[in-house]
């Protein structure tokens, strides 16, 4: 949406670029010799080394950090501890999805690389093995609106954890945020979620090479801001919340820093 908005108010020439996702999108905004511009990232998929070549303009929405499980396998699953006893599934080990999920058990200290029963694959992988009983549960990071995403939660047996001291992460990293998931959010008619559900999760940044010209820095800032302003798809963000410089573990462009606090320059109001 924020593309469409940024070719069409701007006519710049805007080219997609499919990645396997944070991390490598990150690693070619900081190759030189690479055509990537811009990328989406989180802040906390990223080393320190990694944060060089780029700058952030602000995060554009949230992305839940998503951890399903086949209650028919395990049961009622109440706590981090007892999801580390099963077969867990993680995306690829340079993916976001995998780095966050690393942060989140190291906090209670269990490091998930080399331990067996932490399995990394591709999402599609992941999806059809939960399904089947091949892992008992998922943990990944998505948009609720991503098609599969969806058909993972509209799936029989598959449970969401319920992130009861996700405050609490919140407050040991600033990047993450709590979320709430409503009861019957994802389906009115089939009671899903039966009750209301505490989500970790981080935010969604959009970052440039730290040498794209100011103009299109702020051209890529007010076309995001347009695309969430005329967004049909809004979900756990209010209109008008993003874009936001809230994840600080990504250094902030001064385009955008001027723009947050001064609105827009004066000649294009």
């Amino acid at each position: 949406g924020s593309a469409n908005h940024v070719i069409n108010k701007t006519g710049l020439d805007i080219k997609a670029i499919y990645t396997e996702g944070a991390v490598e999108n990150v690693a070619r905004l900081n190759d030189p010799n690479d055509q990537a511009n811009a990328g989406f990232t989180y802040g906390l998929a990223l080393e320190k080394e990694e944060l060089n070549g780029i700058y952030s303009l602000g995060s554009i929405g949230y992305e839940p950090v998503w951890i399903l499980y086949n209650q028919k396998r395990t049961g009622k699953i109440h706590s981090l501890n007892t999801l580390a006893q099963y077969k867990v599934g993680l995306g690829p080990v340079k993916s976001g999805s995998y780095r966050i999920a690393k942060k989140i058990f190291e906090v209670i200290n269990i490091e998930v690389d080399g331990r067996k029963n932490f399995l990394s694959d591709t999402f599609a992988n992941n999806g059809a093995k939960l399904k089947n009983g091949e892992i008992d549960a998922f943990i990944f990071v998505s948009t609720n609106r991503d098609s599969a995403t969806q058909d993972l939660l509209h799936s029989p047996n598959i449970a969401i954890f319920d992130f009861k001291n996700a405050d609490a992460y919140s407050k040991k990293f600033n990047s993450f945020v709590k979320l709430t998931l409503p009861a019957d959010s994802l389906d009115i008619d089939k009671q899903l979620p039966k009750h209301d559900i505490s989500m970790l999760a981080t935010t969604t940044s959009l970052v440039v090479k730290r040498t794209m010209h100011p103009d299109l820095q702020l051209a890529l800032l007010m076309g995001a801001k347009d695309g969430n302003r005329n967004s049909n798809n809004l979900f756990f963000a209010k209109r008008n919340e993003f874009p936001a410089y809230v994840d600080p573990l990504i250094p902030i462009s001064p385009v955008a820093e001027h723009y947050y606090d001064y609105g827009p320059p004066h000649s294009m109001r």
